[in-house]
């Protein structure tokens, strides 16, 4: 059984990959890592 963290880490992982090129602007690197920060804090 895969625990849901690690599936949660995933589907993050797939998103992260997908929003890759917004990385090279500075405001969207912000965002993503703001709200990526929120998820980790749950």
């Amino acid at each position: 059984k895969i625990p849901d963290d690690e599936i949660l880490s995933r589907q993050e992982m797939d998103g992260i990959l997908g929003e890759f090129e917004e990385l090279k602007d500075p405001k969207k690197a912000k965002k993503l890592y703001d709200s990526f920060s929120e998820d980790l804090d749950v």
